[in-house]
């Protein structure tokens, strides 16, 4: 009887011993993982800029093992952790154009969650309460439609204050104060004194460095064509020739910008009416012209809608073609003349890479020499004005 009663004692005590153990080395894993992740939080503000944010990336899984490593974790954390695991694999595999900062937000605000779940296991609720409402301030302060690198140090702040929140949570649950873990099995235990001690303080983790990070993002080009409508807008040249067409092709250079340069090429195409005719019958006005101008816009990925503003300068020429017979004395054969196309438009975003332009433009033209014929029919006069206007769209492919 009485080896049996040793034999059991020595079970209890070895299965308590083994408990204290796994409790103590889980305590330990748990602390060194917070602290992995602090360490990480807070050298994110010294990395260069990337699109693809792999220390952020890093950071969030970090954040994840940080969080499932915890003792006494409520079933709120493990979903919490899966959350935060998908919107890290959502930002690496992504392209470096996405917004990223939706799930990054996501991510914080699921551990965020997880620890405020967390604080009915802590004995030291006031400094997790500040703490936690400090890192959903910081979080709330992201904008999830705004681009990732645009506002890069308000996102690794919220990085910072969530590691400031999971330390005091992590050290209330026994992972980080090594006070706190039970006795080893085989040693007896210290009657508690009648008043415990009280708790050591928290050390608050200083800030880390304020860092600005002035991020350009990458032009993108668009190839787009199209065509429309033209007309001649001076008064001479409008009364002796019908509308007609356009058509251009053009290169964008810097189409997420909002400062932005266009070059392209322009035809347009104009017959002469029956007043006209008596001059050079069944002729037809040709217009080639090569382009370049500023634009003015909104940025892309602010709305699907953006209108647009241009000024530019080039050089057009202008041909008399299928004429029957020509008087020199009323129209030449052709001519070159300055131009200026100035003028406005919208610009909708049909998907990642397709888009739809529409505009008006005034093209002015400087130094003509093609029509001598007045507004009445009349050769022989000065030369007269061939600026004209047009109303045009196109297709066009961003990469």
């Amino acid at each position: 009887m009485r080896i049996r009663s040793i034999l059991f004692m020595s079970i209890g005590v070895l299965l308590v011993s083994t408990a204290g153990l796994a409790h103590a080395a889980k305590s330990q894993d748990a602390g060194q993982a917070v602290h992995a992740y602090q360490e990480e939080a807070m050298s994110l503000s010294e990395q260069p800029a990337d699109p693809k944010h792999p220390a952020e990336v890093k950071a969030l899984r970090q954040l994840a093992d940080a969080l499932e490593a915890l003792p006494q974790q409520p079933a709120t954390v493990q979903a919490a952790v899966s959350k935060i695991r998908e919107n890290a694999d959502r930002i690496e595999k992504s392209k470096p154009t996405a917004i990223h900062s939706d799930w990054a937000k996501d991510a914080l605000q699921s551990a965020s969650e997880a620890i405020d779940s967390m604080r009915s296991t802590t004995p030291r609720g006031g400094d997790l309460d500040q703490r936690l409402t400090t890192a959903k301030e910081a979080i709330d302060k992201i904008d999830a439609k705004q681009p990732f690198l645009a506002q890069r140090e308000t996102i690794d702040n919220a990085f910072v204050r969530v590691g400031d929140a999971l330390a005091a949570a992590a050290q209330g649950a026994g992972a980080v104060s090594q006070a706190e873990q039970q006795p080893v099995g085989g040693q007896e235990e210290t009657p508690p004194p009648e008043t415990p001690p009280p708790p050591p303080p928290v050390e608050e983790t200083p800030p880390p460095p304020v860092t600005v990070t002035h991020y350009t993002p990458m032009p993108r080009f668009n190839i787009s064509a199209g065509g429309g409508v033209a007309d001649f807008a001076d008064d001479a040249s409008r009364h002796l020739t019908t509308i007609g067409g356009m058509w251009d092709v053009r290169l964008l250079i810097g189409e997420n910008t909002a400062f932005a340069g266009e070059v392209a090429y322009v035809g347009t195409a104009n017959g002469v009416n029956n007043v006209m005719a008596q001059f050079a019958p069944n002729g037809t006005i040709l217009g080639s012209s090569v382009e370049g101008d500023f634009r003015l816009q909104l940025p892309r990925h602010m709305f699907p809608v953006r209108p647009f503003g241009f000024y530019g300068i080039g050089w057009n020429h202008f041909d008399l073609v299928e004429e029957n017979f020509r008087n020199p004395i009323a129209i030449n054969s052709s001519d070159d003349a300055f131009v200026m196309p100035f003028g406005g438009g919208l610009q909708f975003d049909l998907g990642e890479h397709i888009g739809l332009d529409t505009r008006f433009t005034y093209r002015a033209m400087f130094d003509e020499d093609l029509l001598h014929t007045n507004n009445n029919g009349v050769p022989g006069v000065s030369s007269q004005g061939m600026s004209q206007w047009a109303l045009s769209t196109r297709l066009g492919y961003t990469f």
